[in-house]
C-alpha cells in the first residue's frame, strides 16, 4: 500500500555534511516527492514537538535553524523510514543514527511515526514562515 511520510534533516546533519548520505538512504526506500529548506523559529519548534517531555530550551535553540524537509512515498514507507533512521536512544548498527554517531536530540533526523502525523508535520513545516535565529 502506497503511503507518504515526512522527514526532517536536522541542523547537525547539515553542519556535518551528511545530507547527501542521508538522502541516499531514504531514496533507496521510496520516491522522493518533495524536498525543501526552511529556517524555523522557536514557536515552530514548540508546535512541532508539542507534548514531547524531552523538549528543552537547548533543543528549541538547536532546531531553530536551517532544516531540510522531505516527503517520501512508497509501500509501508512510514515504518521503513523509521527502521532506517533508528532509535533516538539506542540505535542499531546499519541505521542512520548509529552509522553517523547521533547523540541525544542532536540525532541528525526526525521521521514521522504515523501516517497521520506525517500529514500534520508536513503541513506545519510548509505553512509556518521562515524565521531567522536571533544571534
Amino acid at each position: 500500500m502506497i503511503e507518504y511520510t515526512f522527514v526532517i534533516i536536522k541542523p547537525d546533519a547539515i553542519e556535518r555534511r551528511l545530507v547527501g548520505k542521508i538522502i541516499g538512504k531514504l531514496e533507496a526506500l521510496g520516491e522522493l516527492i518533495w524536498i525543501g529548506t526552511r529556517n524555523k523559529g522557536c514557536e515552530w519548534v514548540k508546535q512541532h514537538y508539542a507534548g514531547n517531555p524531552h523538549l528543552t530550551e537547548e533543543m528549541i535553540d538547536f532546531m531553530s535553524d536551517w532544516l531540510i524537509g522531505i516527503v517520501l512515498s512508497g509501500d509501508d514507507i512510514v515504518a521503513r523510514v523509521r527502521q532506517i533512521v533508528g532509535s533516538a536512544v539506542n540505535p542499531e548498527p546499519g541505521t542512520i543514527r548509529f552509522d553517523y554517531g547521533a547523540k541525544g536530540f542532536r540525532n541528525l533526523i526526525h521521521a514521522a511515526d504515523l501516517k497521520e502525523k506525517a500529514i500534520i508535520e508536513e503541513a506545519l513545516f510548509m505553512e509556518a514562515p521562515n524565521e531567522q535565529k536571533n544571534s
